[in-house]
């Protein structure tokens, strides 16, 4: 391995893990800038934008799951969940909200499922559909594994970085050939 590969491992590592978070930096966008502006290997940096993007998606599921354990975490969650029980006054919820709450414990039980939960999330990884940002969200209120997650968004990655290399570097042979 050169130090070229471990240089374009790492920084694309850093825009994985810059992009898990601020959802403005697209990694496909990276990712096909990679293979335009200079001779980097497929491979590497798809990997590696793969990788960081786990490690930060990973790091939110983590702190969404287990962020409200910090002690001055819980008293603002405990303020809420007053003020939220106190503005329902005990009255039946309205037509669209129950529709919603429907949906979300459906989708939620769907997430939760040990079948099909890491099917979605792979296929959300992979394709988009439905957004991983909205995923990552939805994800600590079930009872999935974190290390089931972590490999479901690693492989669902690397399946999309990989393809969109390889595509971007096919066009870009094709144009200037």
């Amino acid at each position: 391995m050169t130090w070229r590969l471990l240089t374009e491992f790492f920084a694309s590592l850093g825009y994985g893990l810059l992009s898990s978070f601020v959802p403005i930096f697209n990694s496909e966008v990276y990712i096909v800038a990679a293979q335009t502006l200079g001779p980097t290997a497929k491979v590497t940096v798809a990997l590696g934008v793969a990788v960081g993007q786990t490690i930060g998606k990973t790091a939110i599921v983590l702190a969404l799951r287990h962020g409200t354990r910090l002690p001055f975490l819980a008293k603002h969650v405990d303020r809420l969940k007053a003020r939220a029980s106190k503005a329902e006054g005990g009255k039946p919820p309205g037509r669209i909200r129950f529709a919603f709450r429907q949906w979300s414990a459906k989708l939620l039980r769907v997430l939760g499922h040990s079948r099909w939960g890491a099917a979605i999330v792979y296929l959300s990884a992979a394709t988009g559909l439905p957004p991983l940002f909205a995923v990552q969200f939805i994800i600590p209120a079930t009872k999935m594994s974190v290390w089931l997650f972590s490999a479901a968004v690693l492989l669902g990655r690397c399946t999309l970085f990989l393809a969109v290399a390889f595509g971007a570097s096919a066009v870009i042979d094709r144009l200037w050939r």
